[in-house]
């Protein structure tokens, strides 16, 4: 739907129709000012491409953090708008996933709502508004878990279940509960 396919409401039920449509794409979220400001100075190199898959091999295979960036560009709305779904890691663990690999299986769950629903409402609701914003951690002396459980403090994304601090955690939970 664009702003010049905004439906006009001429009657009653043009308005339970469009409330009913713009309901689909309700999300509660936190933007705290406060939280932002809690966290060190990470020294992060972001780059970042449109989620879809003729970028898959533009990630490089390396381990790092990224974030689900939702936005969309039209040349009307501001450059760099938009809110931070879902912030990852990758190749802190023993295991041989990389920021491609990662990216790849979030193509794959674009397909499959039931192992975990809110990362799966992203992935579908924003199809064509998605980027995916990755930084590279080559230092092996740095714990790519902690980084993204400080970026999951101060950003506090909508996607995340059990991803922040175990100080910030329960706080999470009561605050949806």
């Amino acid at each position: 739907m664009t702003v010049h396919d905004f439906p006009s409401i001429q009657q009653k039920d043009d308005f339970s129709e469009l409330v009913n449509k713009l309901c689909a794409y309700k999300f509660s979220f936190i933007l705290s000012s406060e939280q932002w400001r809690s966290i060190d100075t990470l020294p992060l190199n972001w780059e970042e491409v449109k989620f879809i898959e003729n970028n898959k091999d533009i990630i490089p295979e390396k381990r790092g953090v990224y974030v689900f960036i939702v936005r969309h560009e039209n040349g009307f709305f501001p450059d760099r708008h938009g809110y931070i779904f879902y912030v990852g890691e990758t190749g802190n663990k023993k295991e041989h996933r990389n920021l491609r690999k990662r990216y790849a299986e979030y193509l794959k769950e674009a397909e499959c709502f039931k192992k975990r629903p809110k990362v799966y409402r992203m992935l579908s609701s924003f199809k064509n508004d998605l980027y995916f914003s990755y930084a590279v951690i080559d230092d092996l002396s740095i714990d790519t878990t902690d980084i993204e459980s400080r970026l999951c403090d101060a950003l506090l994304p909508w996607a995340v279940s059990d991803d922040f601090s175990a100080e910030v955690r329960p706080v999470i939970k009561a605050v949806w509960s």
